[in-house]
């Protein structure tokens, strides 16, 4: 990590990294106060950093990260290739469709009615906090790829955006509906993202019978999404395996949390829900 005030710029990551060295036991880079471009460091994500777990990026206060197609198509390469990371963290960063496009390092994506199980994915944690600049098209290209779907997804939070909306929620649920671990706990944090309503949960009336990846999910927190509707939130009724649900300083209103929680008691669950 970089810290008291030393900064990492781009010019030397690249020569840091400029030889013909490998990392293999390297597994958890942080890269914090970083100013500029990533593109020569993330260029070589993949050589020289074969089994990389876990991948923190975040720029200095104040400053945004140039995150170009370079940087992009690098850090898709390894996502495609080495399947290795598992926790991807993304700070303060502009990221438009073609670059969410590189980053899924392929272009096939993984829908949600598609029978088979994923074959590969590593990410079981996603983490982008202020990141914008991009559509519902580039995001679903992304969060829908065979790098990003893993058997288990943990913890999904993406916060601050201006971007991100109700089809990108709904894009992600289809994500986590093939997540097929029957053990794994899915926690989302889609906290302060003022474009959404709710309504991106209305797909789960449609999900199958069968168990899937959605019944993964045991808590959502979103917190300070403003524009957060009644009628978009009820559908969180159709996850059987929800427990936590915060809706603070949004203009959810009390009926609806009341009916909600009757809901799962008569299914004979528990819903707790900080209003």
């Amino acid at each position: 990590p970089s810290r008291g005030g030393v900064f990492l710029t781009d010019s030397i990551l690249r020569h840091q990294f400029h030889s013909h060295l490998v990392f293999p036991n390297l597994s958890v880079i942080s890269l914090t106060n970083l100013r500029g471009v990533i593109d020569g460091f993330m260029d070589n994500l993949e050589d020289k950093f074969p089994y990389l777990r876990e991948l923190r990026l975040v720029p200095e206060y104040g400053h945004t990260i140039g995150f170009s197609d370079t940087a992009a198509e690098g850090l898709g390469r390894h996502l495609s290739a080495r399947r290795s990371i598992e926790r991807l963290e993304i700070g303060k960063a502009t990221i438009t469709d073609d670059a969410f496009q590189l980053m899924s390092g392929d272009t096939e994506a993984v829908h949600a009615n598609e029978d088979s199980p994923p074959s590969s994915g590593s990410i079981t944690e996603l983490i982008m906090s202020c990141v914008n600049g991009y559509t519902a098209d580039g995001f679903a290209a992304f969060i829908g790829s065979r790098a990003m779907v893993a058997a288990s997804l943990e913890r999904i939070e993406i916060t601050n955006s201006e971007s991100f909306d109700d089809t990108c929620l709904e894009a992600m649920l289809a994500t986590v509906s093939r997540a097929v671990d029957p053990t794994s706990k899915c926690n989302l944090s889609l906290f302060a993202n003022p474009q959404l309503t709710g309504s991106g949960f209305s797909a789960l009336r449609h999900k199958a019978a069968a168990s899937n990846g959605l019944d993964s999910i045991r808590s959502i927190d979103l917190f300070g999404c403003i524009n957060l509707t009644d009628s978009g939130l009820s559908c969180v009724c159709h996850l059987p395996n929800l427990s936590d649900l915060c809706v603070v300083c949004t203009s959810v209103s009390t009926l609806c949390c009341e009916g909600l929680q009757y809901h799962f008691e008569l299914m004979g669950k528990s819903l707790a829900v900080a209003l």
